[in-house]
């Protein structure tokens, strides 16, 4: 008799059958456990990444704006001046008020701690080149932004009673933002040389071309200032120095301090940029004698005499070129 005819077979068919049943889920249960698990651990393993990296962003961001408190302290400290990087709301000084900081077609966002970082190498480096004590009689504070808009247009600076804004946008890069901040804080800073005596204002008048029409509006300066240059001989060292008579100073004082084999040898070729030239030199010179001295260190003095023409022509150096070069910067906003 085989096992299927006994009478017993059913229900042996049947134990079989619940063990077997049993076991397959059993199985499939352990094995969607193990996976389960899996699941888990992989998503544990990048949640915990994703932490570890949010920290370490965190950190470094942290660091960094150590970094930048650290180097505006010490900026501040050696030159007698604030140095300002947060709120814009903030960029202004005592004794005025803050509304003395605002204006309704001044527009201005916070600046990255990345890039104030960078800004405030350029700073430094244009700070160094005047006496000690000499930025100090003339502002109370220096204010980083990121975006600086003047009527809807585009702007490197601008410069408030006692303060100067400079602003530090992302797509300038790296060395964009030294070299724009180097030479803003000398077009900017000019502004505040031109009005310590009111008798500058009167001689940098009489250089006006008869007739020029000049822009009234910031807005209209900085789109004037995208048009070709005009020549040389009408003393204007560039496009956006022709838009009025406080940017045609600003643009001989920004070249005189970041690029002065170029500016030579223009003084030297055309007599109207000479004399324009020596006026600026001997308005700061007036404020601080020390210039003297700065200015012959670096081949500008008074009369630009120094040397044969032939010797400074061929003297432009390395350096020049990449001064030549955050002028261009400068224009183009």
């Amino acid at each position: 008799m085989t096992p299927d005819d006994s009478p017993l077979q059913p229900e042996r068919k049947g134990r079989l059958r619940k063990r077997f049943n049993w076991r397959v889920r059993g199985g499939i249960a352990a094995a969607l456990f193990v996976t389960g698990v899996a699941v888990l651990a992989e998503d544990w393993w990048r949640e915990r990444a994703r932490l570890e990296a949010t920290l370490q962003r965190n950190s470094a961001a942290t660091r960094s704006k150590e970094d930048v408190d650290s180097h505006a302290l010490r900026i501040e400290r050696t030159y007698g001046i604030r140095i300002g990087y947060e709120d814009p709301a903030d960029f202004w000084t005592p004794p005025y008020k803050p509304e003395d900081g605002r204006a309704p077609w001044l527009k201005m966002t916070r600046a990255d701690p990345r890039n104030v970082a960078i800004s405030l190498n350029g700073i430094e480096a244009a700070l160094e080149q005047y006496p000690r004590g000499f930025v100090a009689k003339l502002i109370k504070a220096v204010f980083i932004c990121g975006e600086l808009r003047m009527q809807g247009e585009y702007a490197a600076g601008t410069v408030g009673p006692a303060w100067l804004i400079i602003a530090a946008r992302s797509e300038y890069g790296p060395q964009g933002l030294h070299d724009l901040a180097f030479v803003t804080l000398h077009h900017e800073l000019s502004s505040l040389v031109l009005r310590v005596d009111p008798l500058t204002w009167s001689k940098w008048v009489q250089f006006a071309p008869v007739g020029r029409q000049y822009a009234e509006q910031p807005g209209e300066a900085l789109r004037a200032g995208r048009l070709p240059d005009p020549p040389l001989d009408t003393g204007f060292l560039n496009a956006y120095g022709a838009t009025n008579l406080e940017n045609d100073f600003n643009m001989y004082a920004e070249e005189m301090f970041s690029n002065p084999g170029e500016v030579i040898r223009l003084a030297r070729k055309y007599s109207l940029i000479r004399r324009k030239l020596n006026l600026v030199m001997e308005t700061y010179a007036t404020i601080d004698p020390e210039f003297r001295n700065i200015f012959r260190k670096r081949g500008l003095e008074g009369e630009i005499s120094v040397g044969s023409p032939r010797d400074r022509m061929n003297s432009r150096s390395s350096s020049d070129s990449r001064n030549l070069e955050r002028s261009r910067i400068r224009r183009g906003y």
